[in-house]
């Protein structure tokens, strides 16, 4: 592979408005903004294929190429592992499929568009899914340890897991507790809501608020703290359903907990005329006088309570009548619920719910998504059916690929791990002649993956290319070298450069390559 040929030259200075690592990686030739997104050049789509195949080493997944459409790919992988799987003896059945897709949360946030590597399987077991989903988590922290990344698995939602990045510049709010060693992302991470206050025991109590529609304007009228009143949010589902929130005051809803409570994801806000058809007034509503759903019924709004209303026993709370509220208001007493459930959004400061120390804070790039899946049915050796288990992973390879370059970074440009870097060695040549096309072919029949710089450039240009591109072994031809002996054997930067004899260059290529590896 020559640089000469290659589409994506290396650039002085990286792009305007790019971010730091990905920032290098167009530096060093491996990709391009384009269009508010990325062109991967070839260089990094031999790194990115590197990726996915340490990914999928030793998982004996299947490969499978779907035409979507606007299809769901997770819905069509369910459907494939139901339609699939008639016998015991089929399983365990992995899959694997590689294309164009999003990390999307509960809460309708995604990632940018990307190239996603999706792993799905079922299983006989629980346990077999679990081993399946642990090895693809290992596989992803081994890279990590082998690019200096600092990668955590954290709480989503429900059953859903993922893999992140920690880094300052990630976009996903990251929560951790030191003394219990979790890390979750904020919007699914529990806390604790502190002891429960005594209520005063009082009755209810209209209350006149003109112009309170908001928890802040409520507060300051009454002259009581957020953590006193109760917030009621409506909310519309895909589907069109109308859900009634509660929570807390002082606190905020976290649409990937409500997500995961509901099965339900894309929640956008409630008109006001939906909200009027459900009986409530805007800006001053509460379940208090509307006909609520009861659990497992299908008549009445869909109300779901945070676990916070319970901290105390009087409230103010809307009266869905404008420009009054009720004061003294004991949600065990007087307000009904469909669900009562952990909701609510992890504020600054919060507590562990473990062991109530305060959470530390933290930002961190969204890698992977692990999740159970319906679980198919198949049948016995007895011919009875039973369930089995089954799991998906989501991973965005060029988020990790933008982690790793990261995480290989210095000041001089990538320090790729040999497994993962575009080529094992990268080959100089300064007007040395026939003798740096007899060590590519001597490198070449070695197994080893070659990079040609032949460029009419200058020395300098060319080391400068070489450390911006980061292959792990550097070797130089040139009239010196050969006078010394033969060939400059280095790794990247220079770092213990000697001249070995032409003969023997690709055993001690060879030799370097196998030294770093085993680091």
């Amino acid at each position: 592979m020559r640089i000469q040929g290659l589409v994506g030259r290396t650039l002085r200075a990286a792009p305007a408005g790019m971010a730091p690592a990905l920032g290098v990686a167009a530096r060093a030739g491996f990709v391009r903004p384009a269009g508010g997104g990325l062109i991967v050049l070839p260089l990094g789509a031999l790194v990115i294929d590197h990726i996915e195949r340490q990914l999928l080493s030793g998982l004996g997944c299947e490969p499978i190429e779907p035409v979507m459409g606007s299809g769901d790919l997770r819905e069509a992988v369910i459907g494939l592992l139901r339609t699939e799987v008639q016998s015991y003896r089929q399983l365990p059945l992995r899959i694997a499929t590689r294309g164009r897709g999003r990390l999307s949360l509960a809460d309708g946030t995604a990632s940018e568009a990307a190239e996603m590597l999706t792993v799905a399987g079922a299983f006989a077991s629980e346990g077999e899914r679990a081993a399946f989903l642990g090895q693809i988590d290992d596989r992803i922290g081994g890279l990590g340890r082998a690019t200096r990344i600092v990668l955590v698995h954290a709480l989503v939602a429900g059953d859903t897991r993922a893999s992140l990045v920690v880094r300052d510049e990630g976009a996903n709010a990251m929560l951790a507790c030191a003394q219990c060693g979790t890390w979750m992302l904020r919007e699914g991470a529990p806390f604790s809501r502190g002891e429960a206050t005594p209520g005063e025991g009082r009755s209810m109590e209209l209350v006149y608020t003109p112009g309170a529609t908001t928890i802040q304007a409520l507060a300051e009228m009454l002259d009581i703290g957020r953590e006193q009143t109760l917030k009621a949010l409506f909310l519309t589902t895909r589907s069109g359903e109308l859900v009634l929130v509660v929570v807390r005051g002082d606190l905020d809803v976290s649409l990937e907990k409500l997500g995961a409570v509901l099965g339900a994801s894309g929640l956008r806000p409630a008109t006001e005329a939906e909200i009027r058809i459900a009986g409530a007034v805007p800006g001053y509503a509460s379940p208090i006088g509307l006909q609520v759903r009861k659990p497992g019924a299908e008549d009445g709004v869909l109300v779901v309570l945070d676990l916070s209303v319970y901290s105390s026993a009087s409230f103010v709370a809307g009266a869905n009548r404008a420009d009054y509220h009720y004061a003294g208001v004991d949600p065990r007493r007087d307000l009904a619920a469909t669900h009562v459930a952990d909701i609510a959004l992890a504020p600054s400061g919060a507590c562990c719910a473990e062991c109530g120390q305060v959470l530390a804070e933290a930002h961190a790039t969204l890698v992977s998504l692990a999740e159970h899946l319906p679980a198919p049915s198949f049948s016995d050796p007895t011919g009875a059916e039973i369930r089995g288990a089954a799991g998906m992973v989501t991973i965005d390879l060029l988020a990790l690929f933008e982690a790793i370059v990261a995480g290989s970074s210095d000041g001089a440009g990538i320090a790729w791990p040999p497994s993962l870097a575009p080529a094992d060695v990268h080959v100089v040549d300064l007007k040395a002649g026939d003798a740096c096309a007899q060590a590519v072919a001597a490198l070449e029949a070695e197994g080893l993956r070659v990079l040609l710089d032949d460029r009419a450039l200058s020395a300098g240009a060319k080391f400068t290319d070489a450390d911006l591109i980061g292959c792990p072994v550097r070797v130089t031809l040139s009239p010196r070298s050969l006078q010394s002996g033969g060939a400059e054997l280095a790794l990247r930067c220079g770092v213990g450069a000697e001249v070995v004899p032409l003969a023997t260059l690709a055993t001690h290529a060879r030799a370097r390559l196998g030294v770093l590896m085993s680091r």
